[in-house]
């Protein structure tokens, strides 16, 4: 899992999308 850093409430729905993609596509 790559470690992100803290990140702006606007990129919220970013990261809930990379989350997404990764459960979709597992590295």
């Amino acid at each position: 899992m790559i470690y992100l850093p803290p990140y702006p409430p606007e990129l919220n729905s970013i990261k809930r999308l990379w989350l997404y993609i990764k459960q979709k596509h597992p590295a």
